[in-house]
């Protein structure tokens, strides 16, 4: 049973939405967990901790994520 990233990401948003702050800050770990090069996660955890008051934790994800997808569209 291979868990893909996209569903973590994808229910995380969804808890965004629903005001379910705890199950989004799970499924965003989940999916930086599974798939730690993904940008997509860090980006999640961002938006939690901004939602939270934590700026600068939320800058530090949005950071990482940001670095990530850099490096993934750099030439090899």
């Amino acid at each position: 049973n291979v868990a893909l990233p996209s569903v973590y990401a994808r229910r995380c948003l969804s808890s965004i939405f629903c005001n379910e702050p705890k199950a989004a800050f799970e499924d965003a770990n989940k999916a930086i967990n599974v798939y730690p090069d993904w940008p997509v996660g860090y980006f999640l955890r961002s938006v939690i901790s901004a939602q939270n008051g934590k700026a600068t934790e939320s800058a530090g994800f949005f950071k990482e994520a940001t670095l990530l997808e850099q490096k993934s569209m750099a030439p090899n």
